[in-house]
């Protein structure tokens, strides 16, 4: 196990605590930059691998470049050097046909949000290649779906090149089984003939081949998602605050049909990714302060500070009442610091509503702050001995 410094142990265990144990299993570290957590993550992924065979830990960051900074911390779990492991496909959809290599019972997924969760971002997204051989080598199933689709397709053409032009020889780790269930889930089907339901929706003037394209490969990361070799175990969220409409969905009020598919899809992704009859332990990595923003940039609350705070404890607990209860606390602790009164009595309110704050949070998150003014701090510093000379006084006058 890695070495770890004081605070960074006590994180690991209270993190561990809280997700081994029954219930909601979701915990928030948010330490200042530098402090390590994704050595804590690390740590915590082998705490939870000592009770069960193997483990499958999804890292998601939406940066390609942290990504590729932090892999090889996880991928050094499994045993295996950097030159001797195949870290499979980088995108959730085509993941089912080459996995990551499994060692010392871990298999490490590292992807970025926004190009292996597809469904909730503005614009279509037509995806890579290999993702569209994908969906054209499906539609061979269906081949009223496939006519509309093509002919879309060579719509798109007039102006560009055509998008579903190749096809995959087979449809690599996946099964038609699971992935009819999935076109089912995303087209709102659970039963009668989906293949109409399809076509009548390709004919809707709002859809394009880009939207076709977008909506098939979220039908591909669900399959993925659902299956029982990529379903994760433990799931990384670094740096969540920079998508956090994954975690807490915007609520689609609003009669734009578009907007409206789309939302159900985003629902359909966070249920797999964080739902189903054995919910993963997830583990949210944030440095402080953050701000909640969503993925295209928009801030979740920009008006009220606590909002997002409050929104986010509700998430962690998996309950909506925790949110209302920490929200009563912040307010009475607000209150507290501005009431007039004696000192004493101030300082008594106080330090009761922090109490009451504290105990509400303490079990869902972690917080690490350098300390900078007291003697006990949490670094040993060393202060150098410096002579001083003439030339450093007369720069000083």
């Amino acid at each position: 196990m890695t070495k770890l410094a004081t605070f960074q142990r006590r994180t690991v265990e209270v993190a561990l605590d809280r997700l081994e144990a029954q219930g909601p299993r979701r915990f928030l570290v948010a330490d200042e930059v530098g402090l390590g957590k994704t050595i804590i993550a690390r740590s915590v992924a082998e705490g939870l691998r000592k009770r069960r065979r193997s483990l499958n830990v999804m890292y998601l960051c939406p940066s390609l470049e942290i990504v590729g900074q932090n892999r090889l911390k996880f991928v050094s779990l499994t045993g295996k050097s950097e030159k001797d492991y195949n870290p499979g496909e980088d995108r959730l959809a085509l993941v089912p046909g080459s996995l990551p290599d499994e060692g010392n019972g871990y298999r490490i997924y590292t992807f970025t949000p926004e190009t292996s969760l597809p469904g909730w971002k503005q614009g279509p997204r037509t995806g890579r290649k290999a993702e569209r051989a994908l969906i054209r080598k499906l539609l061979d199933r269906y081949p009223r779906i496939k006519a509309k689709a093509l002919d879309l397709d060579k719509k798109h053409s007039a102006k560009g090149r055509k998008l579903l032009d190749e096809k995959a020889r087979d449809l690599n780790g996946y099964t038609f089984v699971a992935l009819e269930q999935a076109l089912r889930d995303v087209f709102n089907c659970p039963k009668g003939n989906f293949e109409t339901v399809v076509v009548d929706w390709l004919s809707h003037k709002h859809i394009d081949i880009g939207e076709f394209i977008g909506r098939f490969r979220s039908i591909l990361a669900l399959a993925a998602l659902r299956s029982k070799k990529v379903r994760p175990d433990l799931i990384i969220l670094d740096e969540f605050h920079r998508y956090a409409d994954l975690i807490l969905p915007k609520t689609a009020d609003t009669q734009d049909p578009l907007k409206i598919e789309r939302a159900h899809v985003h629902r359909l992704l966070v249920e797999a990714l964080l739902g189903g009859d054995m919910p993963p332990a997830v583990l949210l990595l944030s440095a402080t302060p953050y701000r909640l923003k969503r993925l295209n940039g928009e801030e979740m609350h920009p008006v009220e500070h606590y909002k997002a705070l409050v929104d986010l404890a509700g998430f962690l607990a998996d309950d909506p009442t925790k949110s209302v209860e920490v929200e009563q606390a912040m307010r009475t602790y607000h209150d507290a610091l501005k009431t007039s009164g004696k000192p004493s009595e101030i300082r008594q309110a106080v330090i009761a509503a922090k109490s009451q704050l504290e105990g509400l949070l303490t079990p869902l998150m972690a917080r690490t702050e350098r300390a900078l003014v007291h003697e006990e701090d949490l670094f040993e510093r060393q202060a150098p001995m410096l002579d001083i000379e003439a030339a450093d006084l007369r720069l000083f006058r």
